[in-house]
């Protein structure tokens, strides 16, 4: 009888931590451009300019880049706007990639942080200006990968951003007066 409680407890408490590992937020930056599941433990932090996600030493970055020519020029740009920095970065893997249905460029690297951690980077941009920047430590990613994968897959757009648009023509008037 007490194995079939041990059974029934183990079971009950399997079926709770899947469930806590399930859990998550859904969030969305203070514009409503986008959502993003968030999994229970990370730290959602809203700047005026980007959503920053933590967990650690491990950071995410969502920004919204306009104006650029290109999704790596996106990329580029992302990495100065983050504040995080890196040295002697080494490119691992480049390739396409969408974001929210976006098409873009992904390029993943690594490198060490301020503190000259190993640290692992992956920056998906989106010729649309959109950027998904994640950084984490060689020691945290593998109990972190998952999680990454799919706040990244989460990332959905819930409102179109304004493209510039064209200057309406001047309406042509007749100047000649009328009798």
């Amino acid at each position: 009888m007490r194995t079939l409680r041990y059974a029934l407890l183990l079971t009950f408490l399997a079926s709770v931590m899947a469930s806590l590992a399930a859990a998550q937020n859904i969030v969305s930056d203070d514009d409503h451009r986008f959502t993003v599941a968030v999994p229970i433990g990370w730290r959602v932090i809203k700047l005026p300019d980007h959503m920053k996600l933590t967990m650690g030493d491990s950071v995410i970055h969502i920004m919204y880049i306009p104006g650029q020519p290109s999704a790596a020029k996106v990329g580029e740009a992302a990495l100065g706007a983050s504040g995080e920095s890196y040295v002697n970065a080494v490119e691992t893997e480049k390739g396409v990639a969408t974001l929210g249905g976006d098409d873009g460029v992904f390029v993943n690297f690594q490198a060490y942080d301020e503190r000259s951690v190993d640290t692992l980077v992956h920056v998906v941009a989106t010729k649309s200006g959109w950027c998904f920047f994640a950084a984490t430590s060689d020691a945290a990613y593998s109990s972190l990968r998952v999680q990454f994968d799919k706040i990244e897959k989460s990332f959905a757009l819930t409102k179109n951003i304004p493209q510039a648009t064209p200057a309406p023509e001047p309406q042509k008037t007749d100047s000649t007066p009328h009798n």
